[in-house]
Parts: C-alpha cells; sequence; structure tokens
C-alpha cells in the first residue's frame, strides 16, 4: 500500500471512532489476526467494546488528527481526543468535567488493513483532570 492508503486507513478508523455508527469500517480495516500491543482488547470485537465503553464514559467525544506519518508499511499518527465526563469510567463516577487528552498511536499495515498496533496516551493528565489522581 502506498504513503496515502496507509495515511486514509487512519482517517478511516478515526471518522469510525468519532460518529460511532460504522462499525463494519472496523472489520473492513483491522485485520482478523491484528494484534494489539497496548492498550486496547487484542480483538477486533475488543475495539469497538473499548470504542463503546469511551463514548458511553464521554459525551461529545471527538479525535482529531494532529500529525500523521507514514513510511512503508508504518503509519503513526498523535491524537487529541475531547469529551465530557457523564458516564462512569474505570470505576470513577461522572464528574461532568470537560476533559483533553492526547496520544500517539502506531499501526503496521499489510494488504490494506492494520496487523499489528501500539498505543501511548497520557492516561495521567486524563485521571488528574477527572480527579482521580492528585495535581502536583
Amino acid at each position: 500500500m502506498s504513503i496515502e492508503e496507509n495515511k486514509a486507513l487512519v482517517r478511516r478508523w478515526v471518522d469510525a471512532w468519532n460518529t460511532n455508527t460504522n462499525f463494519e469500517v472496523l472489520e473492513q480495516i483491522f485485520a482478523p489476526q491484528w494484534k494489539n500491543r497496548y492498550p486496547l482488547p487484542g480483538t477486533r470485537e475488543g475495539v469497538k467494546q473499548f470504542v463503546k465503553a469511551n463514548r458511553a464514559a464521554f459525551s461529545e467525544i471527538q479525535m482529531t488528527i494532529d500529525l500523521l506519518l507514514s513510511e512503508g508499511e508504518m503509519v503513526m499518527f498523535r491524537w487529541i481526543t475531547i469529551g465530557v465526563h457523564t458516564g462512569p469510567f474505570l470505576g470513577i463516577v461522572p464528574t461532568g468535567k470537560y476533559v483533553t487528552y492526547s496520544g500517539i498511536t502506531v499501526h503496521r499495515v499489510e494488504n490494506g488493513k492494520f496487523v499489528e498496533t501500539i498505543t501511548e496516551f497520557d492516561v495521567q493528565s486524563l485521571l488528574r483532570q477527572l480527579g482521580a489522581v492528585p495535581t502536583l
């Protein structure tokens, strides 16, 4: 796949995350043998559950692409997510707080699908915003 095709896969993934209406897209862009390195559950069904849980915990949740790079079979993007904490999240009762957090995801692409993913995100900042850990 070309660099632009790999980037298009990321855009489709972010669009599916933001709309929560087209989970069929996940079947199209995550390979059946997809491996997750961190932190999502390692199956396509697990990805769906992760998206649903986040959308239930944070109303108005939206992810934007801040940076998108691709080389060879790898595609990386830095993302920023915003939302309002209106549902339970990791045992934290809804706070009504507006939150913003960011991360970096790297996908390996084969035959037009993600086959491996690793994500790092600023969970400490998110938990601080929700009052779950003290601010320094």
